[in-house]
């Protein structure tokens, strides 16, 4: 009658609390997670288990006279929903280009004595625009040409926005806002604005550090509450490709996730102007005036005092405003000019200053 009734056929393990249970004996099941409220079935096969497993396999089948009192239930759903992994374009990304000492890190000592001063290279920063996005490709081109790939794709970058304002003369800093933070790593550059800064120390549980100022090509500036802190160490995509002083570059950057790339038609396209700006000297660093930094006014003759650098030996280093000199590179001058602050006219100028 089982067989014609088309009943099923379970195999159930209990712990030593079923041991009552006989041959042809009844007794009822629930399992929601398979639809069963309630099902009556009948013990076959009882196997007691070995002495090291405690468990009780029954092999039972649906009990016939049971049926009218068995109930089925519509199994519930998880409530889990799968998360979106289509590729998303990226709203938060810089161009920039960059400095000698992004080509240092990446460039053996005789490669890099073959680098065109005047060359101009590429590179961008981006923010994940979803917790599933992968990295990123990156496609150029000059004018209206086609677009190419570069050759390096995109890592994320980690960042947040300063909680409050930071002066020129300012360390210590908070962020808020911040994407993936807990792998900051401290001695690593960080970009605030246009000025490069080197991460002395960051606190993944209150988001706060403290920064060295002024490093590579930068001076320290103001930047308001808001403004993004890009830790910019082994982040970005790179554009291998050289090009000439005041070429305007575009690029597109694609977001890629395991279902796969952005269509390009939904990426948006930056530009940038390159300037030369890897083989430019740097500016000096300790400026002071009068012997003070940023003086609230003076008195008398205006006296400048600063700290050599220079970008060869500097290489990939992190070098801040307030560290002592280094160089500079032979036949280095400096030029000095003091402005009016309302008109910019100029007061005074010395060119040519070899100390």
């Amino acid at each position: 009658r089982a067989a014609s009734a088309g009943l099923k056929r379970f195999k159930v393990r209990l712990d030593r609390r079923g041991y009552r249970i006989e041959p042809g004996q009844p007794f009822r099941i629930r399992s929601l997670k398979r639809g069963i409220e309630s099902m009556v079935v009948r013990a076959g096969r009882i196997e007691d288990g070995r002495l090291d497993d405690a468990t009780i396999a029954i092999t039972a089948v649906q009990d016939v006279f049971g049926l009218p009192a068995s109930s089925m239930t519509a199994v519930q759903p998880s409530g889990w929903t799968p998360p979106d992994a289509t590729p998303q374009a990226i709203g938060v990304r810089r161009l920039l280009e960059r400095t000698w000492r992004d080509i240092a890190q990446d460039t053996d000592p005789a490669n890099l004595e073959l680098i065109d001063p005047t060359a101009c290279y590429l590179q961008t920063l981006a923010v994940k625009p979803t917790s599933l996005s992968q990295g990123y490709a990156m496609q150029v081109r000059v004018g209206s040409a086609a677009w190419t790939e570069a050759d390096d794709g995109g890592d994320f970058c980690l960042g947040g926005l300063l909680v409050a304002a930071l002066g020129p003369a300012d360390t210590a800093f908070t962020l808020t806002a911040g994407s993936d933070l807990d792998f900051v790593t401290p001695g690593g550059a960080a970009l605030i604005g246009d000025e490069i800064v080197r991460v002395d120390s960051f606190d993944h549980t209150t988001l706060s550090g403290t920064l060295g100022r002024g490093c590579v090509d930068t001076v320290p500036t103001s930047h308001p509450a808001g403004t993004r802190l890009w830790f910019v160490e082994d982040a970005g995509a790179l554009d291998s490709a050289a090009y000439s002083p005041g070429t305007t570059v575009q690029a597109s950057l694609l977001t890629q996730t395991s279902q796969g790339q952005l269509d390009p038609a939904l990426a948006a396209t930056d530009s940038l102007t390159l300037l030369g700006r890897q083989g430019r000297p740097y500016p000096p660093g300790q400026l002071r005036i009068n012997g003070e930094t940023y003086p609230a006014s003076v008195t008398g003759d205006v006296v400048l005092t600063w700290a050599h650098r220079d970008r060869l030996l500097q290489a990939d280093q992190l070098i801040d405003t307030d560290m002592g000199s280094v160089g500079p590179e032979a036949g280095t001058t400096y030029s000095a000019r003091l402005l009016r602050a309302d008109t910019q006219t100029e007061l005074a100028s010395q060119i040519g200053i070899a100390g």
